[in-house]
């Protein structure tokens, strides 16, 4: 699933900041649920999180750095299995 326009991954951010070979950093969506005690949905958190992030500020006012520059990947999900 993506947004019209823009890829789908952290920040959403052009191929020429997320390409994996150009990229000094990686995300990795873990959708796991095995633990999940409470109540179910942790799954989706992920899919949350970089939907989310699509509306941070790229200039990180702390360390005065802008990281996408360097490069962030979003890996595919890691599909968990039960053992």
């Amino acid at each position: 699933m993506g947004y019209e326009g823009h890829a789908f991954n952290f920040l959403g951010l052009e191929k020429e900041n997320s390409d994996y070979a150009n990229s000094r950093f990686a995300i990795l969506p873990v959708p796991y649920e095995q633990t999940t005690t409470y109540r179910k949905g942790a799954c989706n958190g992920p899919h949350a999180i970089i939907s989310a992030s699509r509306e941070v500020e790229l200039f990180d006012d702390e360390l005065k750095f802008e990281a996408y520059l360097e490069g962030i990947h979003t890996l595919d999900e890691l599909e968990p299995t039960a053992e």
